[in-house]
């Protein structure tokens, strides 16, 4: 459902009417995935890989769109989370070295 609906993954509505609903749109709303990461982590700390697996098992969202930059690139922009990444590694670049926590 993804390919069909990148922004939810579960719904197709189709309108024709002019000023109806838009069928998608063009960001997501990842504040859910966010929550539950939360939800799973706490203030501990983890790693991308431990976010992944959260994503594939607990939420309907790809881990491999959704995860990094829409979620935990903001999170970290937002002030969040606290990210402690290699040496030489930017801001909003997550790795299997690094690992994270909630502030």
């Amino acid at each position: 459902m993804w390919s069909v609906d990148p922004v939810a993954g579960a719904r197709f509505v189709a309108r024709t009417d002019t000023g109806q609903e838009v069928l998608f749109q063009p960001t997501v709303d990842t504040d859910p995935l966010l929550a539950e990461l939360l939800n799973a982590f706490g203030h501990q700390w983890f790693t991308t890989k431990d976010a992944a697996r959260v994503t594939l098992l607990r939420t309907p969202f790809l881990h491999d769109r959704h995860l990094k930059r829409p979620t935990l690139a903001r999170a970290e922009k937002a002030g969040l989370i606290e990210v402690q990444r290699p040496k030489g590694k930017r801001a909003g670049t997550f790795t299997d070295e690094g690992r994270m926590r909630f502030l």
